[in-house]
Parts: C-alpha cells; structure tokens; sequence
C-alpha cells in the first residue's frame, strides 16, 4: 500500500476507534470493506461494548444474506442460511473479545449463534460464565478494550489500566 494511503487509512481508523457510533451506526456500515472493518477491530482502545460489537457483525452478516433467508429470527434459519452467515463473518470471530461479553449478552446474543463459534469457544464460554475464574489466560489474551477518551486523569494512563 502506497505511504500515503496508509497514513489515511491509520487516520481513519484512530477517528473510528475514539467515535465508534460514527462507523458502527452508520447506515452505510454494511459496505464498509472487510479490510477497514478488520483494521478498526484490532484496536484495544475502541471505545464500545464488545457485545455492541457483536451485534453490528450480526447485523452486517444478516444484511448481506437478507435474499438468502426468509426470515431474520435466528430460531428459523436453515443449515443453508448458517454456513452462508458463517463464510459472511467468520473472519471477524477471532477479533470478537466473547470473554469480555457480560454473561446476559451472551445468552441473549452469542448463544443462539452457538452453532457458528470455531472450535470449543461455545463450551469455553460457558464454563468462563458457570466457573468464575477458569479460562484467565483466554480473558488476558485480549483485554478489555478501552478508549484512551475514557480516562479522565493525570496519573494514570491506559498502559497502566492494563
């Protein structure tokens, strides 16, 4: 990539990650490349709930299949419309911090994309929310995300909320 573009793209990004609402509530969010949408979900320090998140990717992943399925609840889709939903957004699982989803958003939505989730991270989550404690390393491999916009003081610094 040309320098230049980069230097936009890295712009883009920061503006992105310290006003999500801008990308992320935008009506034009379904568009948006899986490049850019990729590059934003990498960042540590977006400031929006990790199950927001989530549901934007739902979101986008049900617009793009909005001719494949007949309906948009979950609870009547076909195999056919969940391994298509699947190719759709299975890039973006692994920048999902589901560890980091209260365990209300996860039954109310994660659980009923269970069938989607990659390996064993359906049954991980579950003993993460049955077993207080277990699965610290997944929980520390990707932290909390935290917007640098957020803290209000002299002393601390993200680096130091880590």
């Amino acid at each position: 990539m040309h320098d230049s573009f980069k230097k936009l793209q890295n712009f883009c990004t920061e503006i992105a990650a310290n006003n999500p609402a801008m990308v992320f509530n935008s009506q034009d969010f379904t568009f948006l490349s899986e490049n850019a949408l990729s590059s934003i979900l990498t960042r540590d320090d977006l400031s929006i709930e990790e199950s927001e998140i989530w549901q934007k990717i739902v979101e986008c992943g049900v617009a793009k299949l909005d001719n494949n399925i007949q309906t948009k609840n979950v609870i009547y889709w076909t195999d056919d419309n969940f391994n298509a939903f699947m190719e759709i957004i299975e890039e973006f699982l692994p920048l999902i911090r589901f560890f980091n989803i209260s365990s209300v958003d996860f039954y109310h939505k994660v659980k009923p994309f269970a069938r989607i989730l990659p390996g064993t991270l359906y049954k991980d989550l579950l003993h993460y929310y049955l077993v207080p404690g277990s699965h610290q390393k997944s929980v520390d491999a990707k932290p909390l995300r935290c917007s640098r916009s957020n803290i209000d003081s002299e002393l601390l610094q993200l680096h130091n909320i880590r």
